[in-house]
């Protein structure tokens, strides 16, 4: 069931399931939760602001989205929408001035929630950590929250009554659960969404304890500890031997003379036995490429973001455990989930909208004010410092380097500096590599973004390069640019058929008549075209339930001129045809030849191609036609879709 609530989240409607024909919900792992739903008509739809529903492991929690859009098609309603809780607190009061310091997770979120309808619910969390957080939005220093604490957070709702009574968040340094699934690499099931690549693979660790007082504090080893899989240790380890390793890894990424790749790695125990199984755990995750997977499973079980699960690489004979990064659950069909799972590689649309949120907040502040963040950061972050030189074991350049983390714990942030030249990265690229954005040498500084405390303003005005100021929105998108104001055209084509036309020979039982299909594109008058393409989208035609045919030897033609009419048929159906025109044949130049459809499976096909170089201001009218002279079997329906991207240029009279 799907509820529907207006403005003061009151319920205005309860959607019985067998009126709803989708309800699906994507909840990223410490990240965005969204959700989508479509239903047949509701007269009282348009007052619908938020939607819910429960959920479909455990009643007792609720789900409610503020809606983004809705859309009516058809008799069809569409709903998208993001979880109440990002909404809430993005604009339900703000923060004045909140500084927790030295505190635990707990704490900094009661002060962060303090004023709205939320509270802190399970808490398990642990970690201390500070920070500042001055006329700020809930949400901002909710993101930056998460990171500096590192806790992990679920929201938890409950619904009786008709109404919403409770609102929680859940906390945990890390939430477990292990339902014992296992996956393997390649099988067909499973995709690669990001592969990284072998740079940094270590096949053996060197594992460094804490040591005590009575030896001087020296760091313990595992040395005088022995592993023997006849035992059932998971690897040999012989006395004497200060590493462990991988012998399988080592096959695969050791160097050419059979030696393994050795790193070092800290662990926080004085137990030479702990810290033995701890280096191994640590090899298991640094033995082997990173990789991101995809999978549709079909399963009764719980699944949940978070979940710990394990992977088997038989093709470097490892096993390891990894966790669900993101679950996607179809409430109409629960065994259906859809999950991804392994390592962080690939960054989400919803986390980097998060990202781009946090940063324009942060512009937002004065001068002054973001140089007090600034300098409040530098006396509450922790930094781990390195001097490495030529052929280290991390294959990066030599000279210094700052981290947010341990080297070995991978970082998320570096400063580096060396040769003359200071670099700075805030995120990886999807093979591991850092991201340098941020480059500063003896000539000039190089930035995606500079912001000074002074800006010279007289009576000439602003003096900017090209003599256009270039404006961004809120996503990070050039609105404005010195070529003009960036604008985007999107159309589509109608017809009688749910908006497609008939393509191909239409055969109404008496005679076979060509129908050709038509899309007319709008360039405005001083817009210059950046990229335009158009996209047509084939649908086959069935007879009996059976037989699937598409349309054949499809050609594309640009008509210029001459003059229209209706054609008003004996039999059959009205259409608009074209005479005395100019027609270019396109079908060569955009699709090599003429295009024939086709798909084993009966499904729609698509052809995108680009007329950036066939358009002109005002009118241009492309049409679709077969060009062969089989009749019968040769027809389907078609509707174009475009995209048109560019600038509008300044000084347009009308």
């Amino acid at each position: 069931m799907i509820y529907l609530f207006d403005n003061k989240e009151e319920l205005i409607a309860a959607i019985a399931k067998n009126e709803i024909v989708e309800n699906l919900q994507v909840w990223i792992a410490n990240g965005l939760i969204n959700a989508s739903c479509s239903f047949k008509y509701q007269k009282n739809y348009k007052n619908a602001v938020y939607f819910g529903a429960k959920d479909i492991d455990d009643e007792s929690i609720f789900w409610l989205y503020k809606i983004d859009n809705s859309i009516l098609e058809n008799k069809i309603i569409s709903l998208e929408g993001t979880h109440v809780f990002f909404d809430d607190l993005k604009g339900y009061g703000f923060i004045k001035d909140i500084r927790p310091k030295n505190k635990e997770a707990g704490d900094a979120a009661n002060q962060i929630l303090d004023g709205t309808r939320w509270s802190l619910g399970v808490n398990t969390a642990t970690r201390l950590n500070s920070a500042n957080y001055y006329y700020e939005n809930r949400l901002t220093a909710w993101w930056d929250f998460i990171t500096k604490w590192g806790v992990e957070f679920k929201p938890r709702m409950t619904f009786s009554g008709g109404k919403i009574v409770d609102r929680r968040i859940d906390i945990a340094d890390k939430f477990y659960f292990d339902y014992g699934k296992i996956y393997s690499y390649g099988d067909n099931l499973i995709s690669v969404i990001a592969e990284s690549n072998n740079t940094n693979i270590k096949t053996a660790y060197v594992g460094m304890g804490r040591g005590s007082y009575k030896d001087g504090k020296r760091k313990i080893t595992f040395e005088d500890i022995e592993w023997s899989t006849a035992n059932g240790d998971p690897v040999n380890k012989p006395l004497g031997q200060e590493y462990v390793e991988l012998p399988s890894a080592t096959a695969m990424y050791g160097y050419s003379d059979g030696e393994p790749r050795i790193g070092i790695v800290d662990i926080n125990t004085d137990n030479k036995e702990v810290l033995l199984q701890k280096t191994y755990e640590h090899l298991l995750a640094n033995a082997r490429p990173l990789v991101q997977f995809k999978t549709s499973v079909v399963d009764t079980s719980t699944t949940s973001p978070f979940e710990t699960v394990g992977v088997v690489r038989n093709d470097i004979g490892i096993r390891y455990k990894t966790r669900v990064l993101s679950l996607k659950r179809d409430f109409l069909n629960p065994k259906v989930r859809e999950i991804e799972f392994g390592d962080k590689i690939v960054t989400s649309y919803s986390e980097r909208q998060a990202k781009v949120i946090k940063r324009v907040e942060e512009v937002k502040n004065s001068a002054d004010d973001l140089n007090k963040v600034l300098i409040n950061s530098i006396y509450n972050d922790k930094a781990y410092n390195y001097q490495l030189e030529d052929g280290n074991e991390y294959g990066l350049p030599s000279g210094y380097y700052s981290f947010d983390k341990p080297i070995n714990e991978n970082p998320t942030k570096v400063i580096f500096i060396g040769a003359g030249k200071l670099a700075i990265a805030n995120d990886k690229n999807p093979d591991g590599s850092w991201n340098f954005r941020t480059f500063i040498n003896g000539d000039r500084v190089l930035a995606d973004t500079l912001q000074t405390q002074n800006v010279m303003i007289d009576g000439s005005g602003v003096t900017v390069n090209n003599g256009a100021l270039t404006i961004n929105d809120a996503y990070g998108k050039t609105l404005i640019t010195s070529q003009g104001l960036k604008a985007l055209y999107q159309t589509q084509s109608s017809g009688p058929y749910s908006g497609y036309q008939l393509v191909g020979y239409f055969n109404d039982g008496m005679n076979s008549t060509p129908r050709t299909a038509q899309m007319r594109v709008e360039v405005p008058e001083g817009f210059v075209i950046e990229s335009a393409r158009m996209t047509m989208v084939i649908g086959p035609a069935i007879r009996n339930g059976t037989q699937t045919f598409y349309p054949k030897q499809l050609k594309l033609t640009k008509v210029s001129g001459g003059y229209q009419f209706l054609d008003y048929p004996t039999v059959g159906e009205y259409y608009v045809l074209t005479d005395g025109a100019t027609v270019e044949d396109l079908s060569n130049e955009l699709m090599g030849g003429q295009w024939n459809p086709s798909d084993p499976n009966s499904q729609m096909v698509e052809e995108t191609v680009d007329i950036k170089n066939h358009l002109m201001p005002g009118t241009n009218q492309f049409e679709l036609e077969s060009a062969s002279n089989q009749t019968a079997e040769n027809i389907g329906v078609v509707r174009f879709y475009t995209t048109l991207i560019g600038y509008l240029k300044g000084g347009v009279d009308g």
